[in-house]
């Protein structure tokens, strides 16, 4: 009997440490499973009706079982929920329910690109949501409560029903609309032809030969042989309509979901990946159509096929590290509210704003930018609400909606709506009212609501300082960005007769020390007043390179107060540690004919301001 132990052990080869990880619990399914004996059940595809007036009714019906766990209850043996009334289960059957009892766990956790095993202590429900009442799906979710009261009464459980989809049905019709009307625009012109050829051979029953099989045309119902099993294990929805004592739970019996005809086709590339384990070439190529995949993304949340979504997210993710600019723009903005509940579409959406916005930080490049013009309306909105940008001011925040509203419209009514509804997120409060005051007769800006904001903004400009500093709001608020990028320099320079040259103190902006160089300039005849920025070394580990500076000197006038502008110029300064641009004679004026000049106080002072902005120079030319 020892010798036979031996013989069994030897015969019986030994696992490698890998084979418990994760990769080790799965098979190659893909030379078989689509054979008929490999198959138990079927699932019925009918599409349902896009018409205004039967789509919400049709919706309502179709949305699968889905569940609505409660908070910290969630458990890895499946779902909370109690039992069913199997009544007319013909009619609802895709209101399905289940009980915790009999449903093993399917795969859950974080939203994963891979196949994912079941792991013993996996808490299905961490993911989960509850769903929000839709306006639409209160029919259905009436009819549900009347049954659930009717099967705890029947049988004295005090268990809770697992809600359904139906609830959250109105929040995803409207998710889908977006993605059909709002997404198209967005999409490159090349990818939205050859997907509009797609989507003409999908309807006239032609089968890609990269995707799912089509056993029919698109308009008929469609019969799709499953493994329940395998099906079971990767979405929690059809896991239960498996489980369910209604229809969908006998064996003979067709599982029938109804879907539109963009969810068809993402349905069928849900299966397919449930074997296969990847997407289709169609949707991995780098010219993949984003609003399909954000198409494709909704279907799997709805059907809780969490690796599935994990993998549509990798390829969108790839999208959003090309950086192509329709692409930033549609998954920053155009994916549904609804799916953003989920840790890793958040991460997802959010590094796309990031992108898009890098992509336009530098607002003094708007109005030359063909890119930027290419933007939708969203994306303009966007970057209006962003802290991030740099590279100007204000002024030219405006300059740029102004002009790319100018080349979308063409009637001065349209581009007058379209400006009203941009107008609330540039701050005209940080607009100077010399500016404010052109604006008023401009086309763009006839709408009552903007001729009400830049009367507004003219009130704050005429505010002293004290005052505006209290009224300040989102309104004349600085941007972040330009706040980064601006510094301002005030010095006190005694007028006396030798007229030796004095440095400000230094002062640490954007890597560098910078000051004020004030000197009599001796080399002149007469001599006259010089003023420079001077550029110190760099400080720390900033690297040696030039920048681009916007610089404006001012001095205050007597008695009035008012700073006035004596120079304004951009400078480069190049890679060398010391440098000063400025004017050797920046009054215009002899070093005698000043001392008599508005300029100079009792005390013999000269009070200079300087305001220095760093440019941004754009490495892309267009």
């Amino acid at each position: 009997m020892e010798k036979d132990t031996k013989k069994e052990k030897a015969a019986t080869p030994e696992l490698s440490s890998s084979s418990l990880k994760e990769d080790g619990h799965f098979f190659d399914f893909v030379p078989f499973y689509k054979q008929p004996q490999f198959c138990d059940r079927t699932i019925r595809l009918e599409i349902l009706d896009d018409s205004p007036s039967g789509n919400r009714g049709g919706a309502e019906a179709s949305r699968p079982a889905r569940e609505n766990t409660a908070k910290g209850n969630d458990k890895a043996e499946g779902l909370d929920g109690g039992e069913i009334d199997p009544g007319n289960a013909a009619d609802e059957s895709t209101e399905t329910h289940c009980s915790q009892e009999e449903l093993p766990a399917t795969e859950e956790g974080r939203v994963s690109g891979r196949k994912r095993a079941r792991e013993e202590g996996d808490e299905p429900g961490r993911d989960t949501r509850s769903e929000l009442a839709g306006e639409d799906a209160g029919s259905a979710s009436e009819r549900l409560d009347e049954k659930s009261k009717g099967a705890q009464a029947a049988d004295g459980s005090d268990k809770g029903l697992v809600s359904n989809v139906a609830g959250r049905t109105g929040e995803a019709e409207k998710s889908g609309d977006e993605i059909d009307a709002g997404l198209q625009r967005a999409e490159n012109p090349e990818v939205a032809e050859e997907r509009s050829k797609q989507e003409a051979a999908s309807s006239s029953g032609a089968v890609d030969k990269d995707g799912p099989e089509s056993s029919r045309g698109a308009e008929g119902p469609e019969e799709i042989p499953i493994s329940s099993i395998v099906v079971a294990a990767k979405s929690r929805v059809l896991r239960a309509m498996l489980s369910s004592d209604m229809r969908e739970g006998q064996k003979d019996a067709a599982i029938v979901v109804k879907v539109t005809r963009q969810e068809k086709r993402a349905f069928k590339e849900m299966i397919d990946f449930f074997y296969n384990g990847t997407l289709s070439k169609r949707l991995l190529d780098e010219d993949s159509s984003t609003p399909e995949l954000i198409a494709t993304l909704l279907l799997g949340d709805k059907f809780e096929a969490h690796s599935f979504m994990g993998a549509v997210l990798d390829v969108l993710q790839d999208k959003v590290e090309d950086g192509e600019d329709a692409d930033l723009e549609t998954i920053a903005l155009h994916i549904p509210e609804l799916l953003h509940q989920r840790t890793e579409v958040r991460e997802l959406v959010e590094s796309a704003g990031e992108a898009l916005v890098a992509s336009f930080r530098n607002v003094s490049n708007w109005r030359v930018s063909f890119r930027f013009y290419a933007l939708g309306e969203s994306a303009i909105e966007f970057l209006l609400r962003s802290e991030e940008l740099e590279g100007g001011d204000e002024v030219d925040v405006l300059d740029g909606a102004q002009i790319w509203v100018q080349q979308q419209f063409d009637a001065p009514e349209e581009r007058a709506e379209a400006f009203r509804r941009l107008a609330p997120f540039v701050r005209f409060g940080c607009i100077k009212g010399e500016v404010l005051e052109r604006l008023f007769d401009s086309p763009e800006m006839q709408s009552p609501e903007v001729q009400k904001l830049l009367q507004k903004a003219l009130v704050y400009q005429a505010y002293s300082d004290p005052k505006k500093l209290t009224s300040i709001s989102e309104f004349s608020r600085v941007r972040e960005g330009f706040r980064k990028d601006t510094i301002e320099l005030f010095f006190n320079f005694v007028l006396g007769e030798r007229g030796f040259k004095v440095l400000s103190p230094w002062t640490e902006w954007n890597g560098r020390k910078w000051s004020l160089a004030i000197e009599k300039v001796q080399t002149r005849v007469p001599p006259t007043l010089g003023i420079n920025l001077v550029r110190g070394p760099k400080s720390g580990s900033q690297s040696n390179e030039a920048d681009i500076i916007q610089t404006q000197f001012f001095a205050k006038s007597w008695p009035s107060g008012y700073w006035s502008l004596l120079k304004s110029g951009v400078w480069t300064y190049a890679k060398e540690e010391t440098e000063g641009k400025g004017s050797c004679n920046i009054f215009k004026k002899s070093w005698q004919e000043l001392k008599a000049s508005e300029f100079v106080g009792c005390t013999n002072e000269i009070i200079f301001r300087v305001v220095a902005k760093r440019l941004i120079e754009d490495s892309d030319s267009e």
